[in-house]
């Protein structure tokens, strides 16, 4: 039995080694990082190239470690689910992860390790040792590879790290607000989620990629709601499925109305106000938030509009503006 259970350990760690050995052909900089050899993957991601959609997740969990493969488990239901919702299959994309390894962390969240990890590294600067590389950092060269390889004119990016890692690669500004006049901009997850992102081919053609038109679908994860926010199941799934649908289309499925003003001055909402006032216009409002509970979320966006028939030649008329 102590012989069997010896030669079990070694053939894992030779699987492991040659799990290192195959994301290091990709780029990867296991040696320097600190979750080499501690059996944690790395997990390959699913590249197929010429893919519709490219999903760019954070991190493997534990089900993902033991059965060598990206999104299994809850969290890859929920993917699938929401890929099926918008018209694709599993098999019709790219899955891949930001980081391949599993963070060192039992129990905690990717941004649980970061931040240990940070904490970490000072502790080791004052002893005099030297820092530790982010996994996210020696993972960067393997995952630049994979999104070459698929070359997909659509992304997914489902989680804050993946979304970060998208705005880095592109030398964007993360977190500084989504909407800009005339701007790229991406916010952080919780405000950018559902909201996709147009990256024109002047932008792209600063990043390592493939330089060109790029959109980026967003998402928060699945395991934000496996962890106590079931309230965002339903808004992660058409999240996921509003990113198929785009690829599938090959657009984003929304475009401006000719008739309505985004970014209204202060002056535009009250003159806006004083017509509905003077025509008892029936008004309609349109609050959007950043989740599905209405008591709690953020408002990302406040929309009204309203008609009315004009006296003189019983046309319809409106004034819809959006803020």
């Amino acid at each position: 039995m102590v012989l069997d259970l010896q030669a079990a350990i070694r053939e894992s760690e030779r699987s492991a080694e040659t799990a290192h050995e195959r994301a290091e052909a990709r780029g990867a900089q296991c040696k320097v990082c600190p979750l080499y050899k501690r059996r944690r993957g790395p997990v390959m991601g699913e590249v197929r190239a010429g893919a519709k959609l490219a999903i760019i997740g954070e991190a493997p969990g534990k089900r993902e470690v033991e059965e060598a493969r990206v999104f299994t488990g809850p969290s890859g239901v929920e993917l699938e689910d929401g890929l099926r919702l918008g018209g694709l299959r599993r098999n019709e994309t790219t899955i891949i992860n930001v980081m391949g390894c599993q963070p060192d962390i039992e129990g905690g969240s990717l941004g649980d390790y970061l931040t240990w990890l940070g904490r970490e590294n000072v502790r080791r600067q004052e002893a005099g040792k030297p820092a530790w590389m982010s996994p996210i950092e020696a993972c960067r060269p393997r995952l630049l590879e994979d999104l070459r390889e698929s070359d997909s004119d659509v992304w997914l990016a489902v989680g804050g790290r993946a979304l970060e890692a998208v705005a880095r690669m592109h030398g964007l500004n993360y977190g500084k607000g989504k909407d800009s006049v005339d701007a790229v901009t991406i916010a952080t997850i919780g405000n950018q989620h559902g909201a996709p992102i147009e990256i024109p081919p002047e932008v792209s053609a600063a990043s390592p990629v493939t330089p060109k038109k790029r959109i980026v679908a967003t998402s928060l994860h699945p395991a934000f709601a496996m962890r106590g926010k079931r309230a965002y199941k339903y808004v992660i799934q058409e999240d996921i499925a509003r990113g198929a649908r785009i690829a599938d289309r090959g657009y984003i499925d929304w475009s401006m109305p000719d008739d309505v003003t985004l970014y209204p001055t202060i002056e535009v909402v009250e003159e806006v106000c004083r017509v509905f006032v003077a025509h008892k216009t029936e008004v309609a409002v349109d609050i959007e938030g950043d989740s599905a509970d209405t008591l709690t979320c953020n408002v990302r966006c406040v929309g009204i509009g309203g008609v009315w028939t004009s006296s003189a030649t019983g046309t319809k008329l409106g004034s819809p503006t959006a803020s």
